[in-house]
C-alpha cells in the first residue's frame, strides 16, 4: 500500500471513497500531528463519514494550528452550525470575514449563523454586505426581504424580494416569499392580491402531460383517499390545528395520507405519523417524483396546508396530481393557481352575503370556524390571574404586522388610558428604535413601552400572564396568537377589515362568544379597548372565564370540526364526480 499523502487523501475524498480517505487521513495525522492540512482533511472525511464530533475536533485543531487559513475557518464554522452550535459557528464566520472581507460567501454564512442566533440586526448587516459585494446573490436578497418583513418594513422587503425574483426567473420559491409578504402591506386589498398572483401565474410554466384521472371511480359516496401536504408536520404552530383534525377524521369515510416536506423531523413529526394511515416523505423529492408518488397512491383529494409560505410545494400542486385540490390553514388567501379547485374558509372570513373574493379558488365555507385549536403541552399552565394595578396592553404578534396603521390605533388607546403600558414582541434594536420613534411621534413616551425578544414556547405563554388586554394588529390580524391569548386568559380587541386576513379576530372572537370585542372601525376599536380597561370588574370576570369559554366553543370541538371539514371535502368531491369544478 502506498504511504499516505495529502494528495492521496484529497483524491480519495473527491472520489467519495470515504472509508479509504479516513484510513489515509488517520495515518497522516499519526505521522505528522502538527500538520494542519492533515487534521483538516481528517475533519472533512469524518464528517462525510457521519462522525460530526470527530470531524469538529480535527477541524478545530486545523484552525488552531493555522488560524490565518480561511478555508479552515469556513469549514469549521459550517460544522459548528451543522451541530447546532451556532454561537461557535458565528465566531468562526466572523473571523473568516476579517480574514477575507471581500468574500461575499463568507458574509452570507455569517448572516445565516446570526439569523439562527436571533441576532437580526447583525444578520441584516451581514446580508447587506453580501449584496454590496455581489448584487447577483439571490439568496441574500431573499434573506434581506425576510428580515425587513419581520421588522415591519414591508415595502422595502417587497423590493428585496423582487431583486431575488429577477435573479431567479421561473423559480417559484422566491416569488412565493414576495406574494406572502404582500399580505402585510396595508394597501394590498383583494383586487391587488388577485392581480399580483395572476401576474406571477403567467410567468410560471405549468408542466404539460396527461392530467386525466380515468382510474378513479366517480362515486360521491365512496371512501375517499385524502392527502395533506405540508412542511410543518413538526413542532410548529400548525400542529395546534392539524393534529386534532387528523386525529378525528372519520376513517370509515376517509383514508388519510400525509406528504411531509419536513426538513428536520422531530418528536411531533412522529406524533403526526401516528395520526395518518400512510406517511410519505417528499422532502428529498423533486416535484415530478412527488407527483408520481401521489398519483401512484391514487389520492382523490389533495390538500395544501401552506400556500405561499416557506417550504411550500406549489410546484407539486401545479402539476395537478389529484382530481380535487384544495387549500387550507396556512392563511386564508389565494394560491393564484387554477389547478386548485377550492379554498377552505368560514362564514366570518368570507361572509356568504358579500361578493366572493376575486380569487381563482372557489370559497368552501366551514359552518363555524376556520381553526380548531389544541394548545401545545407548553401552554398547559395556569392562565392569567386578574390584577388591580395599571392596565398592561400588549401584542405578541409577529413584528411584521406592526405597521403605521396599527401603531396609530394603539397610540390612541394609550393616550386615552394615560397610566397604561404596552408590551410588544420586537426583536432587534433597529426595529425597536422604529417603534419607539413612531409611537413618540404620537405622544407615547418610551417609558411606557416594554420590548420582548423571541422566546422559547414556555416563556412565550408565560408572557401572556403579564398582560391584561391584547390589542390586535391590522390589516393582518393575529390568528394563532389570538387563540393563545384567549387560552391564557387575556381578552383581545380586534379591528375587522374587508379582507379575510383582517377578519381572523372577528372569526375567532365570534366563535368564542365575544363578538363585541371585534369591531368594524378604528373609533370603535379605541372605545372598546378603553372601556374594557376602565371597567376592572368586567375585565377580571372576563379573564377568569376565558379558558373555559374557549374550551366549550367550536374552536376546540375537535370531533365536530373534523366532521364539518369532512363534509366540505366530500362536497368538493361530489362536484367533481358530477363533472363540475369543486
Amino acid at each position: 500500500m502506498n504511504e499516505p499523502s495529502i494528495e492521496l487523501a484529497k483524491t480519495l475524498l473527491s472520489a467519495g471513497r470515504i472509508a479509504e480517505a479516513l484510513g489515509a487521513c488517520r495515518r497522516l495525522v499519526a505521522q505528522t500531528p502538527g500538520d494542519p492540512e492533515a487534521h483538516f482533511l481528517l475533519g472533512l472525511a469524518s464528517i462525510q463519514g457521519g462522525n460530526l464530533e470527530e470531524g469538529l475536533r480535527h477541524l478545530q485543531t486545523a484552525a488552531r494550528l493555522a488560524p490565518e487559513k480561511a478555508m479552515y475557518r469556513r469549514s469549521l464554522g459550517g460544522a459548528f452550525c451543522r451541530a447546532g452550535q451556532f454561537a461557535e459557528g458565528e465566531a468562526q464566520f466572523a473571523a473568516l470575514c476579517r480574514l477575507a472581507p471581500q468574500d461575499a460567501g463568507a458574509w452570507g454564512e455569517l448572516g445565516r449563523a446570526r439569523l439562527a442566533l436571533g441576532r437580526l440586526d447583525e444578520a441584516l448587516e451581514a446580508f447587506q454586505t453580501v449584496v454590496a459585494l455581489d448584487p447577483q446573490r439571490a439568496t441574500a436578497w431573499q434573506a434581506i426581504g425576510g428580515l425587513l418583513k419581520d421588522f415591519g418594513q414591508v415595502a422595502e422587503a417587497l423590493e428585496a424580494y423582487r431583486r431575488a425574483e429577477a435573479l431567479t426567473p421561473g423559480q417559484p420559491g422566491f416569488s412565493s416569499d414576495r406574494l406572502y409578504a404582500l399580505h402585510f402591506l396595508p394597501e394590498a386589498d383583494d383586487p391587488r392580491l388577485a392581480a399580483e398572483h395572476a401576474q406571477w401565474r403567467q410567468g410560471f410554466r405549468l408542466p404539460e402531460g396527461d392530467r386525466a384521472f380515468h382510474h378513479l371511480i366517480r362515486d360521491p359516496g365512496r371512501r375517499l383517499r385524502l392527502g395533506f401536504v405540508s412542511p410543518d408536520f413538526m413542532d410548529h404552530c400548525q400542529a395546534y390545528f392539524t393534529l386534532p383534525l387528523l386525529a378525528h377524521l372519520d376513517r370509515r369515510h376517509f383514508e388519510v395520507y400525509a406528504y411531509g416536506n419536513v426538513a428536520r423531523p422531530d418528536g411531533v413529526t412522529a406524533e403526526f405519523q401516528q395520526h395518518v394511515d400512510r406517511w410519505r416523505d417528499i422532502a428529498p423529492l423533486p416535484d415530478a417524483e412527488a407527483e408520481a408518488m401521489v398519483r401512484s397512491d391514487r389520492v382523490d383529494v389533495l390538500i395544501d396546508l401552506t400556500l405561499h409560505m416557506g417550504g411550500n410545494r406549489i410546484g407539486l400542486f401545479a402539476r395537478k396530481p389529484a382530481p380535487v385540490q384544495l387549500s387550507y390553514l396556512g392563511y386564508p388567501g389565494t394560491t393564484g393557481l387554477e389547478t386548485f379547485d377550492g379554498r377552505i374558509t368560514d362564514p366570518y372570513l368570507d361572509p356568504p352575503d358579500r361578493p366572493d373574493r376575486p380569487f381563482v379558488e372557489a370559497p368552501l365555507r366551514l359552518p363555524h370556524t376556520f381553526w380548531c385549536y389544541r394548545p401545545p403541552v407548553q401552554a398547559r399552565v395556569p392562565p392569567k390571574a386578574p390584577g388591580d394595578g395599571p392596565v398592561v396592553f400588549g401584542s405578541l404578534n409577529n413584528p411584521s404586522k406592526l405597521n403605521e396603521a396599527t401603531l396609530a390605533l394603539w397610540a390612541a388607546v394609550l393616550a386615552a388610558v394615560p397610566d397604561a403600558t404596552l408590551v410588544l414582541l420586537a426583536p432587534g434594536e433597529a426595529h425597536r428604535a422604529r417603534l419607539r420613534g413612531a409611537l413618540a411621534a404620537r405622544g407615547i413616551a418610551e417609558a411606557r413601552l416594554t420590548f420582548l425578544d423571541r422566546m422559547a414556547p414556555e416563556a412565550y405563554y408565560a408572557a401572556f400572564r403579564a398582560l391584561d388586554i391584547v390589542l390586535d394588529t391590522t390589516p393582518v390580524n393575529g390568528h394563532t396568537t389570538t387563540l393563545d391569548a384567549l387560552w391564557m386568559g387575556v381578552p383581545v380587541v380586534s379591528l375587522a377589515g374587508p379582507g379575510a386576513m383582517s377578519r381572523g379576530g372577528l372569526s375567532i372572537l365570534t366563535n368564542a362568544g365575544l363578538p363585541e370585542l371585534a369591531v368594524a372601525d378604528p373609533e370603535a376599536f379605541v372605545a372598546t379597548a378603553v372601556a374594557l380597561a376602565e371597567d376592572r370588574p368586567r375585565l377580571a370576570a372576563l379573564q377568569a372565564g376565558l379558558r373555559s369559554r374557549l374550551a366549550a366553543s367550536p374552536l376546540m370541538d375537535e370531533a365536530g370540526f373534523a366532521a364539518a371539514f369532512g363534509e366540505v371535502v366530500r362536497g368538493a368531491w361530489a362536484r367533481w364526480c358530477a363533472g363540475a369544478s369543486a
